[in-house]
């Protein structure tokens, strides 16, 4: 049998959806909803506000080292892109780019492979800023040297 927090919890659920495709904050929303959903359950106005800090504790000891392990990677890539070391892992892939497709799957491909073997999140947004400054003046040549050449040969 469903109870009074189920629904609230269906309501929210409901809102935070409608908010995100409206493009509205749902971070209050969501702190809101879970003191009323404590509020619902308990019966207690204080302890659905213990509710919420009861959450943020438990969310925090399960994110946290995750948080801490994303900033130390961020770090190591700018890092490695300050040292000049993201030109010169990328130097060997450069001349596999002959064109617009090549280079939009070879794009692809290095950036798989850098998430595959540092970390999805911060190595994908870090690897499409290397591989776009390795890729662009190699595609930028080649289109010069296309428009260059006759059409009829």
């Amino acid at each position: 049998m469903l109870t009074a927090a189920h629904w609230v919890y269906l309501a929210v659920v409901v809102l935070v959806i409608v908010g995100m495709a409206l493009r509205r904050g749902v971070i209050p929303l969501c702190i809101i909803g879970t003191v009323v959903m404590g509020w619902v359950y308990s019966h207690n106005f204080i302890t659905g506000l213990k509710v919420l800090f009861n959450a943020t504790i438990a969310s925090a000891t399960t994110l946290l080292g995750i948080i801490l392990i994303i900033g130390i990677m961020i770090s190591l890539l700018r890092l490695l892109e300050s040292i000049g070391a993201d030109q010169l892992f990328l130097r060997p892939v450069q001349n596999l780019f002959r064109g617009p497709t090549s280079a939009f799957w070879g794009t692809g491909l290095v950036k798989g492979m850098i998430a595959a073997f540092v970390w999805p999140t911060p190595s994908t947004t870090r690897g499409a800023k290397i591989t776009t400054h390795v890729v662009q003046p190699s595609s930028i040549r080649l289109e010069k040297s296309r428009r260059l050449r006759p059409l009829c040969e």
